[in-house]
């Protein structure tokens, strides 16, 4: 009896294993925009290893590029001190278009007013950010002006 039983426990756990169906299957334009606001919500905490996480060599590469610092800062170093000078966005609306591996996106917030493009890869089934959102200054220029300040 207890071999049956035994028999029984190893029948269920080979019907779960599904072949290899690892469940339902998310839509690529939900994944993609998932990880886009993943990694906009990461950006915003300064979490840089996060955030790093969620970019191509190339999208890491683009956004040192905006580091002000000298020498070639890390990616984790360059989120933070990034998102410590952009002005955070209030409820952000996320738009993708999915055309086979690639994806484009749209940000938009009206509080404050912005609008920024974004290109995904789908790279070994996941979604990761090859060209990341603009970003939008809390400053610009020397002395700490806000735009529009004179």
């Amino acid at each position: 009896m207890r071999r049956l039983s035994q028999v029984a426990a190893l029948a269920l756990v080979l019907a779960g294993c599904g072949g290899g169906d690892s469940g339902p299957t998310v839509p690529d334009d939900v994944a993609a925009r998932k990880q886009l606001a993943t990694y906009v919500a990461a950006f915003y905490r300064g979490d840089g290893e996060a955030a790093c996480a969620l970019l191509t060599p190339t999208g890491k590469a683009g956004l040192r590029s905006e580091s002000l610092r000298t020498g070639s800062p890390s990616c984790p170093s360059t989120i933070r001190e990034l998102s410590s000078t952009s002005r955070k966005l209030h409820a952000p609306r996320i738009g993708v278009e999915v055309k086979g591996d690639r994806a484009t996106a749209t940000i938009r917030a009206t509080r404050p007013p912005y609008e920024s493009g974004a290109l995904l890869e789908k790279t070994d089934g996941k979604w990761l950010i090859a060209y990341p959102p603009g970003l939008l200054q809390k400053y610009v220029g020397k002395g700490g002006l806000k735009p529009g300040a004179r």
